[in-house]
């Protein structure tokens, strides 16, 4: 009986002891967890914000340079084009009905992706669709909208002659009607190389009359005669580097010359060097005094185009952020 007692004992012993080594061993390791989940954050920079984005903060600069302007105060809208949820929903279909917008995992300036569009080699005006979405907040008289993105161009898109009026890059507009009074529109007019702008579905260019014969297409930094445009006078487009552009709209009364517009644009490693500069310029509303900006669509929509065969080409997208205030530029190098 004694012999008995003795081996129950040993026994609630050893399971005692087993028990306090298992919580030894717990405890250990949960703080040895604990301490790798901090240091992994740490080294991403985890602020609450999405690990799959911090993540990429150690890779490179960009990334962290368009963090940084995207959460920069009143910002009302940041695309990064990193994931299809945010490039398909938004897409529109080319003249065929088939969608050329896609995510690009290869070609990005930061991130994860971008907005790529493929222009076929036989393909009419409305070559490759488009992409539309909404501003973030509706921008109408006295408010100032600012609008920054990056893109890129193949050399097959900048050599090729497409003919037509010429591709489009950029349209600040409401809803879904691009061709208004409520539009300001980016465009490589008549395949000239550098970007122009023009309201109105175009019937109002900002082209500067010199009433010598001669015109001014830009107007800033850049003043581009039509006499004699050149390198140094005129923002030529470049292939395979991500240039930036960045506008600053401020809006007075529809109807009155009380809005200004103007346009930046920095070539990679480059500082801003403004080719628009309009003031005091009417703009008008296009059905109702309540109209506002309230829509951007990203597209190479090209009037007039022809189905004259060229080289297959495309141009990307990326970094898209709009503001109530200005918005800083990209890092230098970037």
């Amino acid at each position: 009986m004694a012999c008995e007692l003795m081996s129950q004992r040993l026994q609630r012993m050893v399971w005692i002891f087993s028990l306090l080594f298992a919580c030894l061993i717990l405890c250990v390791g949960g703080r040895r967890l604990a301490h790798f989940e901090r240091s992994v954050r740490a080294q991403n920079g985890e602020n609450g914000r999405d690990s799959s984005i911090q993540a990429t903060t150690n890779v490179s600069t960009a990334p962290a340079d368009f963090q940084s302007r995207c959460h920069a105060p009143d910002v009302v809208k940041c695309v990064g084009f990193d994931s299809e949820n945010e490039i398909l929903p938004f897409l529109a279909a080319d003249g065929n009905g088939v969608y050329r917008g896609a995510l690009d995992r290869m070609v990005h300036s930061s991130g994860a992706g971008s907005l790529r569009f493929e222009i076929p080699s036989i393909s009419g005006q409305n070559s490759s669709g488009a992409w539309t979405s909404g501003l973030g907040a509706n921008f109408g008289p006295g408010r100032t909208l600012y609008v920054q993105f990056r893109e890129r161009f193949s050399p097959e898109f900048l050599k090729s002659d497409f003919q037509g009026n010429g591709w489009k890059q950029v349209i600040f507009h409401m809803g879904h009607k691009t061709c208004g009074s409520i539009e300001l529109t980016t465009q490589n007019s008549y395949g000239r190389g550098f970007p122009e702008m023009y309201t109105d579905c175009g019937s109002r260019s900002f082209v500067a009359d010199l009433h010598n014969g001669d015109f001014l297409f830009e107007r800033g930094d850049y003043n581009c005669h039509r006499s004699k445009p050149t390198a140094s006078s005129c923002a030529y487009y470049h292939a395979n580097e991500w240039m930036t552009f960045y506008y600053e709209v401020k809006l007075g009364s529809w109807g009155r010359p009380e809005s200004s517009i103007k346009a930046w644009v920095a070539y990679e490693g480059a500082p801003y060097r403004q080719f628009i500069d309009e003031r005091k310029y009417r703009l008008d509303f296009d059905s109702s005094p309540l109209d506002t900006y309230n829509a951007v669509t990203f597209t190479p929509y090209n009037t007039g185009k022809p189905t004259t065969p060229h080289p297959l080409a495309f141009v990307w997208y990326d970094e898209l952020i709009v503001s109530n205030r200005p918005i800083a530029a990209p890092a230098a190098g970037q």
